[in-house]
């Protein structure tokens, strides 16, 4: 598969002085040994589109020190409407090999394997393994459940999101004291084996989600559209920056200080419709649904 691991230099720094000077606004905030976890961090992202690639920068911005980007996929004009690294001049190229030469310009000394290719089930244990975080970052229900089985079993702690029109989506972080991810979101998938028919019904699955967002203001018209597959999942800049920052704090925790808030099955609800927007949220009693969030 298209792997390449990069590392470069900064002329006018030593890598301890341009480090230094890249975290010294975090002080007062994230405390000395945090950063050092942070320096030494290892960190996979899977997708980087909307909330992937943003989550990149932001995690670049605050010192850490390994990232592992992963995307098949290249830009189109689509993205531009809330990815960061969507721009006219890259259209058509590598997602991966994009955010790669821009993460360098923020960070020189930034360590960086960049997955050019799909995780899937055949090589997510590959690609996944032998970090401390991951950040699941994609739209396909099926992927997602794909990291977080691999992570369970690797005991690599996730921070995973989803979000849904018009201005709603969750994020939380699973690890080894969290219920697993797919009985924590009842989701049909929970107990069945990779396949078609899995993949058949976690799309049905997303349909339904469609069909829901239009209780919370979402366009009827786009709801039948997404569901007879005239119509892509609907997603601003607004919501997948706000979902990428949180997830950035709390990954920033959880490497940092070693424990996060909105731990699973807790989630940070976003809800930018209600006056209490953002919210740290016990589960229901008949627990979460995959239908709805």
């Amino acid at each position: 598969m298209p792997s390449h691991t990069t590392t470069t230099s900064c002329n006018s720094n030593t890598p301890k002085e341009f480090w230094q000077q890249l975290t010294a606004r975090n002080h007062g905030t994230i405390s000395a040994e945090a950063q050092q976890k942070l320096r030494h961090a290892r960190v996979a992202i899977v997708g980087l589109g909307g909330v992937g690639g943003l989550q990149a920068e932001q995690l670049a911005r605050h010192g850490v020190g390994s990232l592992t980007i992963i995307d098949e996929d290249t830009f189109e004009v689509s993205n531009i409407n809330r990815q960061c690294m969507a721009r006219t001049s890259t259209i058509g190229k590598s997602k991966a090999l994009v955010t790669k030469e821009q993460l360098l310009t923020i960070n020189p000394y930034l360590t960086i394997n960049t997955i050019n290719n799909l995780c899937t089930a055949e090589n997510a244990t590959e690609l996944l393994a032998n970090h401390d975080l991951i950040m699941q970052a994609v739209d396909c229900m099926y992927t997602r459940v794909i990291i977080h089985r691999t992570a369970e079993k690797l005991n690599i702690p996730v921070v995973t999101m989803s979000g849904s029109p018009p201005f709603r989506g969750f994020l939380a972080l699973f690890t080894s004291q969290s219920p697993p991810y797919e009985q924590c979101l009842n989701l049909p998938s929970l107990n069945l084996p990779y396949g078609a028919k899995m993949r058949e019904i976690l799309i049905n699955c997303k349909k339904n989600r469609a069909k829901y967002a239009t209780t919370h203001g979402a366009s009827t018209k786009w709801a039948n559209e997404y569901n007879s597959e005239q119509a892509p999942w609907s997603i601003t800049c607004v919501r997948a920056s706000l979902i990428a920052t949180l997830g950035v704090h709390a990954a920033v925790q959880l490497l940092g200080e070693g424990q996060a808030w909105a731990q699973a099955p807790d989630f940070c609800l976003i809800d930018l419709t209600k006056p209490q927007a953002v919210s740290i949220t016990k589960p229901p009693k008949e627990g979460w649904s995959a239908e709805q969030w």
